[in-house]
């Protein structure tokens, strides 16, 4: 129906049809600026990295790790707030926001130091 296509067109833009004006001028390259109680960092993919080859869905940063992903860095390219389907390759800077101990762990799956899998996580950060 149309009603349905309609909330389907919304939700598919992220809902930017309906919020206020003000919100797209929010980027998060200022983030320390505009919230500076946030913990972010832009952190590098490297080829030993887990990350490398997996889609944003798929790596579920969130859910492994703490962070939440603000923005990726591709060249001369930047997507932010990016959808589930782009997928991470070495040389990609992540903008992630999070505690310390979940940047640190980022960082350190980011690097190919641990993986999803490391038991460390919980003690070692």
């Amino acid at each position: 129906t149309l009603i349905q296509s309609m909330i389907l067109d919304v939700r598919t833009h992220h809902y930017t049809s309906i919020r206020p004006e003000r919100t797209s001028q929010l980027q998060p390259e200022n983030l320390n600026e505009t919230a500076p109680e946030f913990n972010s960092r832009w952190i590098g993919i490297h080829a030993a990295s887990v990350l490398n080859g997996k889609s944003i869905a798929a790596a579920e940063l969130r859910k492994q790790t703490g962070v939440t992903l603000m923005g990726v860095d591709r060249g001369d390219e930047t997507f932010y707030y990016p959808k589930g389907e782009i997928e991470l390759s070495t040389g990609d800077r992540l903008l992630v926001v999070g505690e310390p101990r979940e940047l640190a762990y980022f960082h350190a799956l980011a690097r190919g130091d641990v993986d999803f899998q490391d038991s460390r996580k919980a003690t070692r950060f």
